[in-house]
């Protein structure tokens, strides 16, 4: 878990709340500069989360999260009532309808990469053009720094 380097839209609430609080700002498994994950459990998040608390010894927070982080915060505030003070929902679903089997597990098949671009999409197969924009290729508007594949592009 990287902490403070790219938890999209947290980094300007958190220059808003910096000077009456002490704001830590972690990515995420599989998000942002975190590496990728094997386990994508909403326990294995939470984990992650009680960790971090853990590690750097707070007992008592106020979680602020965006979508994904959203739900990890009051899923924690559910599950360790003790832990969590309040929390600070922005854009988060309070009900996924993921019950039984993820519907999503089909992600963890998928490359993390390649030596280009292009081999890239077609390894996605189906889920390519979720990937590439139709007026444009996806590595077009990531612009320089391209997308995140640690085995070439």
């Amino acid at each position: 878990m990287q902490v403070g380097r790219s938890a999209a839209p947290v980094p300007r609430h958190a220059d808003e709340l910096r000077g009456e609080w002490r704001v830590i700002a972690p990515d995420q498994r599989g998000q942002g500069e975190s590496e990728r994950a094997a386990d994508y459990s909403r326990e294995g998040y939470l984990a992650d989360i009680e960790a971090l608390l853990d590690h750097l010894g707070l007992e008592r927070v106020v979680l602020l999260g965006h979508s994904l982080g959203g739900i990890n915060a009051y899923q924690l505030a559910t599950r360790h009532p003790e832990r969590v003070e309040a929390i600070v929902d922005i854009e988060a679903q309070v009900e996924l309808g993921l019950e039984g089997p993820n519907p999503l597990a089909f992600l963890l098949d998928l490359p993390y990469g390649a030596p280009s671009w292009d081999e890239l999409i077609a390894a996605l197969g189906p889920a390519a053009p979720y990937f590439v924009d139709r007026r444009g290729s996806t590595a077009e508007r990531l612009g320089p720094r391209g997308a995140r594949c640690p085995g070439g592009v």
